[in-house]
C-alpha cells in the first residue's frame, strides 16, 4: 500500500485517489464552488481513518496515532492507497528514517515557487473553513527528508498542476492508475494556481 505524505492543500487526496478511486469523489470547496477537491465518502474506512485526526475523543497524539495505525492494518486490505497529513507518525525526525516499512511512501512535494501563486487556493479555502490552521514552516520537513535521502519518491506540486502526475506515477505504481479523475481536476482546477 501506498502512503501518500503531503502538506495540507498540496494534493494529497488527489494521489491517492488517481491510484485508488474508491470512495473518492469530486466535491467543491466551501468557499469556491468551481473549485473541486476530492471529498470521501462518510461510510468508508478511508474516511474514517481520515477523521481520527480530529476525533476529540483522542486526548493525546499518541492514542490518536495508535488508533490510525490500527485502522491502517485494516485499510491496507481494502486500498492501494491512503494519503495522510500527519507526516510525524509515520517519519521518525530523531533518526530520519521512516517507522513503517511495510508500506510504499510518496511525498509531494509542495516547496516550489508555484504555490505563491494565488497563496495555495486549497489551503485557504479548504482548510481555513475547516478550521486547520495551516503552518507555513512545515515545509521543512520535504527538504530534511530529501537531505537524509528517507525517501525515495517525490512528486512536485508544480508537476501536478502542470499535467505530470500518470507520467511520474507510472514510474512507481504497477496497478492501473484513474487518469480520468486527474483530467477531470486538471481541467476544473489549474486556472486557480497560476496568477490571472
Amino acid at each position: 500500500m501506498y502512503v501518500i505524505l503531503y502538506n495540507p492543500g498540496s494534493g494529497g487526496n488527489l494521489v491517492a485517489s488517481v491510484i485508488d478511486p474508491k470512495n473518492y469523489f469530486f466535491a467543491a470547496t466551501p468557499n469556491n464552488q468551481n473549485l473541486l477537491h476530492m471529498g470521501i465518502d462518510k461510510n468508508s474506512l478511508r474516511y474514517e481513518y481520515s477523521v481520527v485526526g480530529f476525533d476529540p475523543k483522542y486526548k493525546n497524539v499518541t492514542e490518536r496515532r495508535q488508533e490510525k495505525l490500527n485502522l491502517l492494518t485494516k485499510i491496507k486490505n481494502e486500498y492501494t492507497a491512503i494519503s495522510d497529513h500527519d507526516v510525524p507518525m509515520f517519519v521518525d525526525f530523531v533518526n530520519f528514517q521512516l517507522r513503517y516499512k511495510e508500506f510504499d511512501y510518496i511525498i509531494i512535494d509542495d516547496t516550489s515557487s508555484i504555490e505563491s501563486t494565488t497563496k495555495r487556493n486549497l489551503e485557504v479555502q479548504l482548510l481555513e473553513t475547516s478550521g486547520v490552521v495551516v503552518d507555513p514552516n512545515n515545509k521543512k520537513w520535504i527538504s530534511q527528508l530529501k537531505h537524509f535521502n528517507v525517501c525515495d519518491k517525490f512528486i512536485g506540486f508544480d508537476d501536478i498542476i502542470n499535467g505530470n502526475l500518470i507520467k511520474i506515477l507510472k514510474q512507481w505504481v504497477n496497478t492501473p492508475l484513474n487518469e480520468n479523475i486527474y483530467e477531470i481536476w486538471l481541467e476544473k482546477n489549474r486556472k486557480y494556481f497560476f496568477d490571472t
